[in-house]
């Protein structure tokens, strides 16, 4: 089977791109968009990718009692308030390592001796170039307070390991890299711990924190700098006050939204293809999305 997507991902996809626009961001890259032709099948379409340029490091703090270091940031693209993993862009010169040890510094004023790469992903392959370096962080202890910039706002919150992986289940926790750091930390890692004695009244206890932190952290619109419009859907550079009462300003990507299916067999295969990415002009292996599931018996 191995030897088989090695075989789908080596063959040379007949594909050609035409760059015909280029936009570039403030801070996110630039958006091109190209002509892509299939050729086999005689079909072209314009296609809009962000080409970052710069990867990111994401990491999966934990500490010897199964507590995880999560935190609450309010993201302003999505006008409310996530639970994540300590995560941001690499600096100058960095590798994912050194951007996911800082940023957990940073961002919680914890460290670690002992953390191993998990995996490096694109994050979103068919839009966008950028990847991310996934970290665990073992035994994560106190070093010093948050080192935020002057326009974050970032809380940190604690949970046991099987409450965070209820909150995943009630889709409390919703962000993309926490919910694949901590499955890569349970069935890949292994990782583990005894059950929480009192989770309903932990659970019950979080989510006021939640609820207070969408209150503390909200930011608030002063006006626009611009909007980009292309295929995918849009850029917009927004100005906000935050909770620090400071004007800063912040560059969102507002995406066509899909869905996606995970098909699995009686005898417990999963129902995969191969296809090629524009915004990484090569070819990956990928869950099909919905569309594709409901005309492909195949899947």
């Amino acid at each position: 089977m191995i030897d088989k997507i090695k075989k789908l991902l080596n063959e040379k996809a007949d594909v050609e791109r035409e760059l015909i626009d280029t936009y570039e961001c403030r801070i996110m890259g630039k958006i091109d968009t190209y002509n892509v032709t299939l050729n086999k099948h005689d079909f072209t379409y314009a296609k809009s990718v962000v080409n970052k340029g710069v990867g990111a490091g994401c990491v999966f703090p934990i500490d010897s009692r199964g507590i995880i270091a999560l935190e609450t940031q309010y993201r302003f693209n999505l006008r409310d308030l996530l639970v994540e993993l300590p995560a941001g862009r690499m600096d100058e010169g960095e590798d994912f390592f050194a951007c996911a040890k800082r940023e957990l510094k940073e961002e919680t004023g914890l460290v670690s001796d002992n953390m191993k790469e998990q995996c490096v992903y694109y994050i979103q392959p068919d839009f966008s170039n950028e990847e991310l370096g996934a970290y665990l962080a073992l035994d994560v202890k106190v070093k010093g307070d948050q080192e935020l910039d002057s326009d974050e706002s970032v809380n940190v919150l604690a949970m046991p390991f099987d409450v965070c992986e209820e909150l995943i289940n009630r889709n409390i926790i919703n962000d993309e890299r926490t919910i694949i750091g901590f499955g890569l930390a349970k069935v890949i890692d292994g990782i583990d711990f005894t059950k929480t004695t009192n989770k309903d009244q932990v659970i019950s206890q979080i989510l006021k924190r939640i609820e207070e932190d969408k209150v503390k952290l909200k930011e608030e619109e002063v006006d626009v700098s611009y909007t980009y419009v292309c295929e995918f859907g849009f850029a917009r550079d927004h100005i906000v006050k935050t909770p620090k009462l400071i004007n800063t300003r912040r560059e969102c990507m507002y995406m066509k939204s899909g869905k996606m299916v995970i098909p699995v067999s009686k005898k417990g295969k999963i129902g995969l293809k191969v296809a090629y990415m524009p915004a990484v002009d090569k070819k990956m292996v990928e869950l099909p999305v919905y569309e594709e599931f409901a005309k492909d018996s195949k899947f």
